[in-house]
């Protein structure tokens, strides 16, 4: 194989060729894995950018550098699972392969745009999946802030209670003076759940809302799996979590566990 390709790269707008030899197939293979790996590191961010720019032109700049953010992010987490770099690579340089193959002359900036279209739906993928993501969280943020600024105006039920995450999934709710009045905290939403529908983590966040007190000590944190959570509780209390490291009242719901009635 002997063949001459004419690659043409822009600077300062204009265009400028070199011109590049290859005298049998593992030069172009050679060429084709380099300027595979030079594609994706000068043309990825600005492609991103690009189709977050065309497709969601309703972000801020602001809010598009985040779910920038976020893309590079999937894309980290998709390299581990799927090998999402890997397989961008190969579908450039399988492009790359049957353009030299049928052509002596490439344009680079209109390579990428035009015959990298496989290439190009993974990363418009990519920023949807990120959107999606960044809304999500948005929404979350917004109503963390609602439930936040309505724990601070209200009127503390109790100044201090003490919450114990029983074996179960259940929860146990006490007084300062280690009195039990979960019956009491959370009888209004008991009336309105069915026999078996009953979910124990949003009966507890709706109870502490509803009471925000001033301090809350929060027991046997270990036997809480649901990480969400927990994210809620410290979001929308905050500085008003207590965590135990352990007392006189996780150890002894080590021995027998409170059950929510």
């Amino acid at each position: 194989m002997c063949k001459t390709l004419a690659v043409g790269l822009e600077n300062d707008s204009e265009i400028n060729y070199v011109d590049i030899n290859f005298y049998n197939r593992t030069d172009l293979e050679l060429f084709c894995d380099s300027l595979a790996d030079y594609i994706m590191k000068k043309y990825e961010k600005a492609l991103l950018y690009r189709t977050i720019n065309h497709n969601f032109c309703y972000l801020n700049a602001s809010e598009k550098k985040e779910v920038y953010r976020k893309a590079k992010q999937i894309k980290s987490l998709k390299e581990i699972e799927y090998e999402f770099e890997v397989r961008q690579k190969k579908i450039i340089k399988e492009n790359l392969f049957d353009y030299i193959e049928n052509s002596n002359q490439m344009v680079l900036d209109g390579f990428v745009t035009f015959r990298l279209q496989d290439y190009m739906q993974r990363l418009e993928d990519l920023v949807d999946n990120a959107v999606e993501e960044y809304m999500i969280q948005k929404e979350y943020d917004e109503f963390i802030g609602l439930l936040r600024y309505f724990v601070d105006i209200q009127q503390p039920a109790y100044n201090t209670i003490h919450v114990i995450a029983n074996v179960g999934g259940t929860y146990t709710i006490m007084d300062s003076d280690y009195c039990e009045i979960t019956k009491a905290c959370i009888s209004d939403f008991l009336e309105d759940a069915t026999a078996g529908e009953l979910n124990y983590d949003d009966v507890l966040i709706s109870a502490l809302i509803s009471l925000a007190p001033r301090k809350i000590y929060l027991h046997n944190k270990n036997r809480i799996y649901n990480a969400q959570l927990l994210e809620t509780i410290n979001s929308v209390f905050g500085k008003r979590i207590v965590v135990c490291d352990g007392c006189g009242i996780c150890g002894r719901l080590l021995e027998s566990d409170i059950k929510l009635p």
